[in-house]
Formats: C-alpha cells, structure tokens, sequence
C-alpha cells in the first residue's frame, strides 16, 4: 500500500508520482490519495455572495495542482490504476454561509468551527452506526464534487 496524504497538489508532475507508486506496489494493491478539493462551485458561490473576502483555496506556490473528484480519477487513466472508490470528508465551508463562523474571514473563529464540525461528525457517527454506513454519505459528497478534501483508494491491476 502507498498512501499519499496532501501529498499530490504540492509536487511539479503528480502523473510521474503516481508511475512510481505502481513500482513500488505489487499487483492488487492500494494506493490512497488525499488531496484538497479545489475551486467546487461551492467555493465560488460563497465568494460570488462575498461570503469569502477571497479565494482560499488558492494556495499558490504551495500547490501546483489543483483537484477534482473527476480531475483526481482522470489523472490515473492510462496508469496501471483501478479506482475503487472515491470518498469526500466534511465541507467545512458549510460554515461560511454563518458570519459567526466563516474563519476565512476572522482566523479567531478556526476553533470554534472546528469544534463545530467535530460536533456534527461525531453526532452523525454514533447517530447513524447501527443503520447506515456514513461512508455512503462521503462517497455521495464526492460525486457532488464537494467536501473540503477528497480520498482516492486506487488498486494496482
């Protein structure tokens, strides 16, 4: 296994990356790639509504790539990669549509909106363990093409 956590949107050629981790993986085993998820609508519609005084997940030089749901399956066509499943984690620019809340703007509020959304992780969690999957809730978040980060399991062929 070959796990790259915010690993991808910070090197120059994630395609090559990605041709070295099926070197160093046997046939049928997993890579898992985090990375942001960047530029969603969501993204824009909350600095379109100046909800956000700026671009936040403009992390220049810092990230040289930016992904997607799709851009992130994309990348590892033509590879020796089977995608598997594709999940999101939590939006926490949910947040940001509550002005008591949106530490975009105010850096004071990071604390609170992260309690905020461990709270409502944690709630969902022991909420819905005996029936549901919350995995099936991330995977859904994902094919929306929201969450603020997207998880990639990716099995070698």
């Amino acid at each position: 296994m070959v796990g790259l956590d915010n690993v991808l949107e910070h090197v120059a050629d994630p395609a090559l990356l990605l041709r070295k981790a099926a070197q160093l993986t046997c046939e049928g085993g997993m890579l898992i790639i985090e990375v942001t998820n960047d530029y969603s609508s969501y993204q824009q519609a909350l600095f379109d509504s100046q909800k956000v005084n700026r671009k936040h997940w403009e992390a220049y030089p810092d990230h040289l790539a930016y992904f997607s749901r799709e851009s992130l399956i994309s990348l590892r066509e033509n590879m020796h990669w089977k995608t598997e499943k594709v999940i999101a984690d939590f939006l926490i620019e949910l947040l940001f549509i509550n002005n008591h809340s949106g530490f975009c703007n105010d850096k004071s509020l990071g604390k609170q909106a992260h309690a905020s959304r461990m709270f409502l992780e944690k709630f969902l969690e022991q909420a819905t363990a005996k029936k549901y999957d919350l995995t099936g809730f991330y995977e859904a978040m994902s094919k929306m093409n929201q969450g603020r980060q997207i998880i990639g399991f990716f099995r070698k062929q």
